[in-house]
């Protein structure tokens, strides 16, 4: 399982598509969706009959701890993220396990692992779920 997340770590990390949900407090349950906005992004909550309503700071929503749900992409689309330089992602159990990043300057493919170790590797383990990061 993800980090725990206060509601203002959430608001801080929470990117506009992504999907948080409370799993602890008086809004157990419950998920928000961050859509994009002109001006600046906001925060609707979603129930379970796809009604939608603004995110409002108060004592129930201050009080949820958050995890924010990954968005996974099959394989194919994580090799071509990598290869347009981005970090992917590889997930088991609901745990970040390792991430993979092909260095700019050498082309080395560097694995990293969830607890920051890290090495050059000549190979990519399999997982059935990845996640793209920047």
């Amino acid at each position: 399982m993800s980090d725990l997340l206060t509601t203002g770590q959430m608001i801080d990390r929470l990117k506009v598509g992504e999907v948080a949900e409370c799993v602890a407090g008086l809004l157990k349950g419950v998920e928000l969706r961050k859509v994009e906005s002109k001006v600046t992004g906001k925060f609707h909550l979603a129930d379970e009959s796809g009604l939608t309503y603004h995110l409002y700071l108060s004592e129930d929503s201050l009080n949820c701890k958050w995890r924010i749900i990954p968005e996974f992409v099959t394989f194919d689309k994580a090799m071509a993220a990598l290869m347009e330089g981005k970090t992917v992602w590889a997930w088991k159990d609901g745990e970040k396990q390792y991430a993979y990043k092909i260095s700019k300057e050498t082309g080395d493919l560097w694995a990293v692992r969830a607890d920051g170790s890290m090495a050059v590797v000549t190979k990519i383990a399999f997982f059935e779920e990845w996640t793209i990061g920047e």
